[in-house]
């Protein structure tokens, strides 16, 4: 089957890595002029969020605004990662030790709409674990200076950048071309090839 990606952040280059392993032929169409990581500055071309994202994965969290369903994909998630890194071949840091919820001081009333808030929508194995000044310096050291901390249990981090960055890689997947989303004044797209820039 011949496959077009819209976006070459991680998603993006994730799916052609797996589909071009099951024998697929796969296009990668996005903005950025290449699949290398991005040089930053005035007038340069736009570029995935994955070069910069922090790599949470953070089914709880995303309970703020999302429901169930999302909370259901996103520990799907969490499985499925360890295999995925596995596949790479390569050392790409995964985690799952949680991640932190924190608020300055002023900051109480909002952060506490948001603890109770996944109180109430998480299950309980899940739900936020109040955090006391020695608990956080035992598990960020580095962290200063806030009033109020919770912990997310069971949530992950990936290195966002040393994954996209490998899949860029020459061994990666076969994504025979790199192409340019031509934008409209009405803000329609029209596909159009760039100069090829083989992605294999």
């Amino acid at each position: 089957m011949h496959i077009g990606i819209a976006g070459a952040g991680l998603l993006g280059r994730l799916l052609a890595f797996e589909l071009s392993r099951a024998g697929h032929a796969v296009e990668v169409f996005d903005p950025a002029p290449g699949p290398q990581a991005p040089v930053s500055g005035p007038g340069t071309a736009p570029y995935a969020a994955g070069w910069t994202a922090a790599g949470m994965l953070s089914p709880t969290a995303e309970l703020e605004s999302a429901d169930e369903h999302v909370f259901a994909l996103g520990l799907r998630s969490l499985e499925l990662w360890p295999a995925i890194v596995a596949a790479l071949g390569v050392p790409v840091e995964l985690h799952r030790r949680g991640s932190l919820l924190l608020a300055h001081r002023g900051d109480e009333g909002a952060a506490h709409r948001v603890v109770d808030l996944l109180q109430h929508k998480a299950p309980a194995s899940h739900a936020p674990q109040r955090l006391d000044a020695a608990a956080l310096r035992d598990l960020e050291p580095d962290v200063h200076g806030v009033a109020h901390a919770w912990l997310l249990p069971h949530e992950g981090q990936i290195h966002t950048v040393a994954t996209t960055t490998w899949l860029t890689g020459a061994n990666c997947c076969r994504c025979r071309l790199w192409a340019l989303p031509a934008w409209t004044s009405r803000g329609r797209s029209k596909l159009r090839a760039a100069a090829p820039l083989v992605w294999r």
